[in-house]
């Protein structure tokens, strides 16, 4: 949780300092990922690397060409 007024950068989280607003703002997150049907962010356990087709692979040394 960041002041943006004075901390653009988001370098000082304030979470620490203010544990009402934190419970607060999680309690009305939660609130809207139910009314919303939200699903939840799970861990990616697939760690194979993504396949790299030509097609892609030429596409991306075009890119890198330019």
């Amino acid at each position: 949780m960041y002041n943006l007024a004075d901390d653009i950068g988001e370098r000082k989280n304030l979470a620490g300092q203010m544990p009402d607003k934190v419970s607060e703002l999680h309690g009305r997150l939660a609130a809207w990922r139910k009314a919303v049907g939200a699903p939840m962010p799970t861990e990616n356990t697939d760690r194979r690397p993504p396949r790299v087709t030509r097609k892609r692979a030429a596409a991306t040394r075009n890119k890198s060409e330019d």
